[in-house]
């Protein structure tokens, strides 16, 4: 019963001319009056109904509304994908600045190379393994979050195991 999908479907069908208003918002009423959308709750189906006098309209209609509802979640699953790309790329270039920071700092230090291949090399790559897991968990929470609620448990668990990995 989105406003985007029934408005599509008022336009497709000219029925405010059908249904003899002037406003779109009557025509949407009128739909509604006519039009039955339930959801099952044991096979997830969302079922619809659309009464009209030209049972092939109504039939033409209901497709119709299963074709906007398909474009509407295309370009939301569109929307949501340019988002996680803007983000990932956003996560990317904070960790190519945090690398090129880690490389002049290392190289300021006075460390030579020869110095951490020896003893040091186990525990920079633990380090290195560490940072690279907070990293994935803080993307992984952030993608979460564009889709569920903060309550939900896999988001809670989520946050907690970020807060464990940077204690450590």
């Amino acid at each position: 019963k989105s406003r985007n999908v029934v408005d599509m479907v008022i336009v497709k069908f000219d029925l405010k001319t059908i249904y003899l208003v002037q406003l779109l918002q009557v025509a949407r009423e009128e739909l509604f009056t006519n039009l039955r959308v339930t959801a099952g709750k044991k096979d997830n189906l969302i079922v619809l109904e659309v009464d009209d006098h030209d049972a092939k309209r109504s039939a033409e209609m209901a497709n119709a509304f299963v074709d906007e509802l398909r474009r509407v979640n295309t370009e939301l699953a569109v929307g949501e994908a340019s988002q996680r790309r803007l983000f990932f790329e956003d996560q990317l270039k904070t960790a190519r600045a945090a690398l090129s920071d880690a490389e002049d700092a290392l190289n300021a230090s006075g460390v030579s190379p020869s110095t951490l291949n020896t003893a040091p090399q186990a525990a920079v790559a633990a380090v290195a393994r560490l940072k690279a897991s907070i990293t994935a968990q803080e993307v992984k929470i952030a993608s979460m979050q564009g889709f569920v609620t903060s309550d939900n448990p896999d988001l809670r668990q989520a946050r907690l195991e970020l807060a464990a990995m940077r204690a450590q």
